[in-house]
């Protein structure tokens, strides 16, 4: 932020908008920058207007004169005030302009500025903890900058020095230092200090400790949270190119700091104008979070994929296991979630999980979007998916034995008998195991309870295939999937099933 603030200072601009995540620690940088003959002056709504620095003293009182300190209590009051009596060369700083800007009496106030300001050298820092929304006579005309949090050089200096001040002995070793700079990544100083201070022991940092900060970072923004499961590759019977491809990505050149998924994806843009004879959202929120999306994808060079399949086949489940094998977070993205019922709500919400996952997760996110169909995806959003359409395909008998090994060696009181399983998914598997063992039954038993997805959306999942067939990649064998209906199946899925 310095060497912009001081380009700006130069050229006389008399607008900034400044993004801090820190926004005490931004007015301390601002200070630190502007020539000490400047006179500094900040505003929030519960302080007003105070001197930031030295030189701001005497134009505090040459602003205010008699007037009682009581009516200063507005962004528009104070700027008011400034343009009219502070000498060239001001700087004020409106703290939490966020806040401010949605009024447009404030909007204009700020305009008000721009050419007396520019005409004595004096500006106004419009200081935000997002990024600002502004209308469009302030767009052309103000300066913007991100305040970034520290890099990982800065951050693993602040944990070394706690160490220090702790008293221990020994100073922590790489990997404990790197797992620190990896759990306070998007953090500011200020807060990367708290996190770690508050995670250390007699023996050095917790790390299990600072991760559930980090968690809980994130699960504070509406519509994100990070899940926690611990599923792995090994935990999936099944889908083994899929699971060659995350193998594959997360140890490669690029590798991803984070996994994106975005659950039923076509379901949160239903109402974007797309599909459903193009009938849109009428109020808009649809169609502004996608395009949102789509450009902050664009700017970001976010890339992924889109896992289509039936409900159970394996999509979200494998997202997960794609995270813990380049041992990252695998955030959930939920646009319904995120949707508020006032005019350009939800487009702020959107905004502020989608600047979350960027300070919280990197830039190298990779993106998942499950689905169940493709009819209601826009062709936009289907490009900004670079690694394709991957189709999840219910297991065959070699997979769905796979995955009854599996849960039963997690279940050993369970005994090994099985029922008819023709067409079951993974989740109904999971599930007739779990059941029997709580039911304390064999999952043979516990199959009578169970209504397998195959029968309730045969036809569904049999169009499913024939339109992935030899168009979108296989999640369960190399190559793209290959529709192989069975003659005389009893129902038409590309797959023999017993439906007695």
């Amino acid at each position: 932020m310095k060497a912009q603030l001081k380009a700006a200072r130069r050229c006389g601009v008399p607008l900034v908008a400044v993004t801090s995540y820190d926004q005490q620690a931004s007015v301390a940088t601002i200070v630190a920058t502007i020539n000490s003959k400047s006179p500094i002056i900040t505003y929030d709504c519960v302080t007003g207007m105070q001197a930031a620095n030295e030189e701001g003293g005497p134009v505090l009182a040459t602003v205010m004169g008699d007037t009682d300190p009581s009516l200063f209590t507005d962004p528009i009051t104070c700027l008011q005030a400034i343009c009219a009596n502070a000498p060239e060369k001001t700087v004020v700083v409106l703290i939490g302009a966020d806040r401010y800007l949605s009024d447009v009496r404030c909007q204009q106030a700020v305009i008000n500025c721009r050419d007396p300001f520019k005409a004595t050298q004096r500006m106004v820092i419009l200081l935000s903890s997002q990024k600002l929304t502004l209308p469009a006579d302030l767009q052309n005309d103000t300066f913007c900058i991100d305040d970034e949090v520290p890099e990982a050089e800065a951050r693993g200096a602040i944990v070394t020095q706690l160490y220090k001040d702790a008293d221990i002995k020994e100073t922590p070793n790489t990997e404990v230092l790197q797992t620190a700079i990896a759990a306070t990544r998007g953090l500011s100083s200020y807060s990367t200090e708290q996190s770690v201070a508050l995670s250390m022991t007699k023996e050095g940092v917790n790390t299990e400790d600072l991760w559930k900060r980090w968690r809980q970072a994130i699960n504070s923004t509406p519509g994100l949270t990070v899940d926690t499961s611990g599923s792995t590759l090994d935990d999936i019977g099944g889908l083994d190119n899929f699971k060659t491809f995350s193998r594959k990505i997360m140890a490669g050149r690029n590798a991803p700091s984070a996994i994106v998924r975005v659950e039923e994806i076509e379901k949160a843009f239903a109402g974007s104008g797309y599909g459903n004879g193009g009938l849109g959202d009428s109020s808009g929120t649809s169609q502004g979070i996608m395009q949102y999306l789509l450009t902050w994808m664009q700017e970001q060079n976010a890339t992924g994929l889109i896992a289509l399949g039936p409900a159970g086949s394996g999509k979200s489940l494998s997202s997960v296991a794609m995270g813990s094998a380049g041992k990252v977070p695998t955030i959930t993205l939920d646009l319904g979630a995120i949707k508020g019922s006032l005019v350009g709500e939800s487009e702020k919400n959107c905004r502020r999980a989608l600047d979350t996952i960027k300070a919280l997760a990197g830039t190298r996110t990779f993106w998942i979007g499950t689905c169940n169909s493709l009819g209601a995806l826009p062709p936009e959003l289907r490009r900004r998916f670079q690694y394709g359409i991957w189709f999840f395909d219910l297991p065959d008998s070699k997979e769905r034995d796979a995955i009854w090994k599996l849960w039963l060696s997690r279940f050993p009181e369970v005994k090994d008998v099985r029922p008819e399983d023709d067409g079951w998914t993974g989740a109904e598997i999971r599930t007739a195991v779990q059941t029997a063992y709580d039911l304390n039954c064999t999952p043979k038993e516990a199959a009578q309870w169970i209504v397998p997805v195959c029968r309730m959306a045969s036809e569904v999942i049999d169009q499913l295939r024939k339109n992935a067939s030899n168009r979108y990649l296989s999640a369960n064998k190399p190559g793209t999937y290959q529709y192989a209906p069975v003659i005389n199946s009893p129902a038409p899925t590309g797959r023999k099933m017993n439906l007695n």
